[in-house]
């Protein structure tokens, strides 16, 4: 019998065959739910996570961590995932390839040499949440004082590093602290000084460097952090010659995961639960996992297809996908208006304010409604608007359009999280048994 089991008998019984419940037993409903979601009770026992244990933040926390996986039930779509290759083929063909290049290499590295671009990337990106600085701008910090970018430097100082890079006032200092001195650990570990140099100590091998990345605590590089680092440096020419560039996954991130719970690649019993049952982010890291598993899937669909016109990895699709699909096209920028006149229209945006239906028109306007591009036959109000069209303008509706109506469902969204550590996190929101309060973000 599981801890929802017990809460479900606990509720029957106060609720009997009453179908309309009076205040008392309204009262003790709630007290219920709160004891079972957010109240921490002895005996529950403990569970590991981010080095450490910790005790079950509630009945529900206990059942969750044992029953996720069950419930949430995601499954990877094989005969999609080879649908969605033969789009992404399509595309190849009719791009040259350039949809999955970046216009920048990746990352604008001006100036730098090889070895700078590497640590200045390697000590920051795990920096990189939250609205934290991008890459042009820590190219601009270190030119004009390198010596903040010395492992010595921040491992004696590091919130003088972080204060540096100016993400010192943003959320989760404690954590960015503990990032900045522990990749400096990871670099030592490697035997050298220079963060351009640690591929060295893995022979070159870049699935080895990634292993040896994520499973060193603390450092704030998990899978989708490591495999961007990897991608970035090998697609900016940074490290040229480097073994297994085609086991690094595509970034799971809010834009792949939304298009492929849409597309249908990626499958899940019930719609994915609000962050705020998903205690200790199980459901997070499970999707994160089976979408970048789910988008090599479509890259070995892809290569069955063709030997030639293919990416060289997986990650090589998120240039595409996350930029492409994610930002222009499966976002609900198509804007349906109609006017005192009688006339509808669709628009790229919600500024306008006067008709542009019918000819000569310029009566005042209604919005009707905002929608994803796919879901009109007007998308090309949208569309040519994008950067992508620009480029390659074969394509006037989201090509992925056949394979979401064919199965996929468009309204579904991706998992978002709630730290574990923080004032803001699960760490500090629960309640203690009888207490009241608490709850995430307490």
């Amino acid at each position: 019998m599981t801890e929802l089991d017990r809460f479900i008998g606990r509720i029957k019984s106060i609720s009997g065959n009453d179908t309309v419940l009076t205040q008392e037993q309204s009262q003790m409903v709630v007290n219920e739910l709160n004891r079972f979601l957010f109240s921490k009770q002895n005996r529950l026992g403990t569970v590991r996570a981010l080095d450490s244990d910790w005790d079950f933040f509630s009945p529900y926390h206990k059942f969750w961590y044992e029953n996720a996986e069950r419930i949430i039930n995601p499954i990877i779509d094989v005969p999609t995932c080879r649908q969605v290759a033969e789009v992404l083929l399509d595309v190849h063909q009719k791009t040259g390839g350039k949809a999955f290049e970046s216009d920048s290499g990746v990352i604008n590295r001006e100036d730098l040499t090889d070895e700078e671009v590497c640590r200045v990337r390697l000590l920051t990106a795990n920096q990189d949440f939250r609205g934290s600085r991008n890459f042009s701008e820590l190219v601009k910090l270190y030119k004009k004082d390198k010596t903040w970018f010395d492992i010595d430097r921040i491992k004696d100082d590091p919130e003088g590093f972080l204060s540096y890079i100016d993400v010192i006032k943003l959320s989760q200092t404690d954590k960015r602290k503990d990032y900045a001195i522990n990749i400096c650990g990871f670099i030592e570990s490697c035997n050298t000084s220079n963060p351009f140099n640690t591929i060295d100590h893995f022979g070159g091998d870049l699935e080895a460097f990634r292993k040896g990345l994520i499973k060193y605590s603390g450092a704030g590089y998990g899978e989708k952090k490591t495999d961007m680092f990897i991608r970035d440096m090998v697609v900016s020419g940074v490290w040229r010659g480097k073994k297994n560039f085609d086991k690094i996954n595509v970034a799971s991130d809010v834009n792949t995961i939304t298009v492929a719970l849409r597309t249908g690649i990626l499958k899940t019993g019930i719609p994915l639960v609000s962050s705020f049952l998903d205690i200790f982010s199980y459901q997070y890291g499970l999707i994160e996992t089976l979408n970048a598993e789910a988008w090599r899937c479509v890259w070995e669909e892809w290569n069955k297809l063709s030997e030639t016109e293919v990416v060289a990895s997986p990650c090589m699709l998120d240039f595409f996908i996350y930029r492409t699909v994610g930002k222009e096209f499966c976002s609900p920028k198509l804007v349906h208006y109609s006017c005192e006149n009688g006339h509808e229209f669709y628009w790229n945006s919600r500024k306008v304010r006067k008709c542009k239906g019918g000819k000569n028109c310029s009566a005042n306007i209604h919005l009707i409604a905002q929608t994803l591009p796919c879901e009109s036959d007007d998308a090309s109000a949208v569309i040519t608007k994008t950067d992508f069209y620009k480029n390659c303008k074969s394509y006037t509706q989201c090509p992925f359009k056949p394979v979401c109506d064919n199965g996929g469902r468009k309204n579904l969204s991706p998992p978002k999280s709630i730290s574990i550590l923080g004032g803001t996190g699960w760490q500090s929101a629960y309640a203690e048994e009888g207490a009241g309060g608490g709850g995430p973000m307490a």
